[in-house]
């Protein structure tokens, strides 16, 4: 049963003191210190607007960020830089005209100075659909006791993004399955790539799908990481799936203006450049450059029937479609962040 007050007050999430008041119910201490930006580097002080400590629990501290960039990947780059100096949960918060951002990071619990795992959980609050029920579960297990340590709370915390990375592991599980149902039909629907509807077809159809699949899933996970350059113009414009989500999924009118396999041949394209790496396909390293990530999965020559099927449009964007929303039990929908999972999990999926 999610908590009805801790759900009003993740809602309400959009600043310092709705931030304060979230953890105040969650038990933590009243707190209101700066960051020491001591060692910060000039672009780190550039980008950050206010930094402070607004709660704490024994020696475990809650971090308040406001920046003036939507960058994932500096996001996480100055909260990993906070709490790998300072232990603690950093908030890092944006608005923009759909609603507020928000991205929780903490470390791992197996935690040293030599090596340490930052882990992050972004979260979308849109006035029209509310807040994940994931994350109202994931902030419920994170309410400290009058006996917490700083060590408990640390595990506590961990186990917490563990839950919330679990719970979009298993929705991703059921809809792979709804997706291959989704991508077979358009395969055989589609009478170019003359496929009668036996179970022999099936059969033929069913391993190629699974790793187109397993492509974008590996695509979502590398976009949401940061491993691929999310932030390049040439990127975002030409191959990102994100631009995929947020000018085709969300923008539906779009839609209209597509040619017939539009979507297919954006995403081969983003497939050739992951297998062969941007110099090879002629693009100016100073402005575009992309290592290849070659790699079985993304070999033409060995998924050759990959590059035989037409996908219609249709069949394309739903697969999409499951594959980065998921819907809570409301009836809300919410993009899945696969930043928030980790190598185990995209293997358990496979």
């Amino acid at each position: 049963m999610v908590d009805k007050k801790l759900e009003t007050l993740a809602y309400r999430l959009k600043d310092l003191s709705t931030l304060r008041n979230l953890f105040s119910e969650l038990n933590f201490d009243f707190a209101d210190k700066p960051v020491n930006k001591d060692n910060w580097n000039d672009e780190q002080k550039k980008i950050v607007q206010e930094a402070k400590i607004i709660a704490s629990k024994d020696d475990y501290k809650i971090y308040y960020i406001q920046t003036n960039t939507d960058s994932l990947k500096e996001w996480k780059g100055i909260s990993s830089k906070i709490i790998k100096d300072n232990n603690g949960l950093c908030m890092i918060c944006s608005h923009n005209p759909g609603g507020f951002k928000w991205i929780f990071s903490s470390l791992s619990k197996d935690f040293s100075k030599s090596f340490s795992e930052t882990r992050h959980v972004p979260i979308d609050i849109n006035p029209d659909s509310g807040v994940p029920s994931t994350f109202v579960e994931c902030l419920e297990k994170i309410r400290v006791e009058k006996e917490s340590t700083s060590t408990s709370i640390l595990s506590q915390i961990s186990d917490a993004f563990d839950s919330f990375a679990v719970q979009i592991h298993d929705e991703l599980t059921v809809n792979v399955f709804e997706a291959l149902k989704v991508l077979s039909e358009g395969i055989i629907g589609d009478k170019n790539n003359n496929l009668p509807l036996t179970d022999e077809t099936l059969e033929e159809i069913r391993e190629p799908i699974f790793i187109l699949l397993y492509r974008i899933i590996f695509i979502l996970y590398a976009e949401d990481r940061g491993i691929f350059p999310v932030d390049n113009k040439i990127y975002q414009e030409e191959f990102s799936l994100k631009w995929i989500k947020e000018e085709w999924l969300l923008k539906s009118a779009n839609i209209k203006k597509l040619a017939e396999f539009d979507v297919e041949k954006r995403i081969k394209k983003l497939f050739r450049l992951i297998e062969i790496g941007s110099e090879e396909l002629d693009y100016d390293k100073d402005e575009f450059f992309m290592r290849s990530y070659y790699g079985r999965i993304f070999d033409r020559k060995i998924n050759n029937k990959l590059e035989e099927w037409n996908i219609p449009n249709s069949n394309f964007l739903e697969m999409l479609s499951l594959l980065t929303r998921t819907k809570d039990k409301k009836g809300n929908y919410f993009f899945l962040d696969y930043s928030a999972l980790e190598t185990r999990h995209l293997g358990s999926i496979y």
